[in-house]
């Protein structure tokens, strides 16, 4: 049995977090990818196999740089779970940000979804000073915290 680390790109077109698909990486130059896309560099430039695999899928709602310990066992190979870790920052495109005056505006809104409203309304609640936020994992707007999230702007994509 050998296991080796792997450089994979995650991607999710949905918000539910079992929903994530891998591409793995040719080189492992995470490093330089990241630095491309802090200077704004395109993401498909970055990743062109992602392209043509989200063309036929929904937009991506985020992605992320990774390592994963992949296992060959006789010869058929595995990704395993143990020894996962995220490299850099989350990546958001910026259709999935939403603005304080975006929400203030969408909770007042008579047709909107209960829930929904009560997302906003406890984002705004909980975060006063935040200007533009994120759906996290667990269905819950997050402040974008520059350190941890880069945001790719429409020409990005």
């Amino acid at each position: 049995m050998d296991v080796q680390e792997i450089p994979y790109f995650a991607y999710n077109t949905t918000h539910d977090i079992c929903n994530i698909k891998r591409i793995s990486l040719n080189s492992d130059n995470i490093d330089e990818m990241l630095q491309i896309l802090e200077d704004e560099g395109n993401l498909f430039d970055v990743i062109p196999s992602l392209q043509y695999r989200v063309r036929k899928e929904h937009p991506i709602k985020q992605c992320s740089f990774e390592r994963r310990n992949e296992v060959d066992i006789e010869g058929e190979k595995f990704v395993s779970d143990n020894g996962y870790h995220q490299v850099g920052k989350l990546i958001v495109p910026y259709y999935e940000t939403l603005s304080r005056e975006e929400m203030e505006s969408k909770k007042n809104l008579i047709t909107i979804d209960l829930t929904d409203k009560e997302l906003y309304i406890n984002a705004l609640t909980t975060f006063p000073d935040t200007k533009t936020f994120i759906m996290d994992k667990i269905l819950e707007y997050i402040p974008i915290d520059s350190n941890k999230i880069l945001v790719l702007n429409k020409y990005q994509l």
